[in-house]
């Protein structure tokens, strides 16, 4: 009888420690739901917004390219638009170079086209960034040859 008694105890003991234990396990459920929204959330903010943000201003900068804008294209090549067709632009690299390119290859515009866009302004001659090549060996003169190969001959010398 008395096992019985201890049993009946045992069990009831029993049922309310497995009342609390799933008032901690649905507690703590809340909590782990509660850190999945907030990670959502914060990569929302933090890398899906800005995101779509900059979608938007590249869309926006596609969708308004001119003829005379000057452009650089995704790998680097700068130039001016000539011509604008639905998906595609024309570029015109140097004098007789001329390139078609789609659109999503232009990365950014340098310079909007203006009303008169073949008139060039001084202010547009400095902000353009003028890379010299390096003189070739056609245009060193003799002299200048000599002294680097003397220059070499004595450096391998020593």
């Amino acid at each position: 009888m008395f096992s019985m008694i201890y049993a009946m105890g045992a069990s009831g003991v029993t049922n309310e420690a497995v009342g609390t234990s799933q008032a901690s396990s649905g507690t703590s459920m809340l909590m782990t739901l509660g850190m999945i929204v907030l990670f959502i959330g914060i990569m929302y903010f933090l890398m899906i917004r800005p995101q779509k943000k900059r979608d938007k201003e590249a869309q926006q900068m596609l969708a308004s390219l001119k003829r005379g804008d000057k452009v650089v294209t995704i790998g680097g090549i700068r130039g001016k638009i000539v011509a604008v067709r639905n998906d595609s632009v024309i570029l015109k690299i140097d004098s007789n170079t001329k390139m078609e390119l789609n659109k999503t290859a232009i990365s950014q515009v340098l310079v909007p086209s203006s009303g008169s866009s073949d008139k060039v302004n001084s202010e547009d001659i400095k902000n353009q960034d003028v890379v010299n090549a390096p003189d070739s060996e056609e245009n060193i003169s003799e002299d200048a040859v000599e002294e680097k190969t003397d220059k070499e001959k004595n450096l391998s010398e020593s």
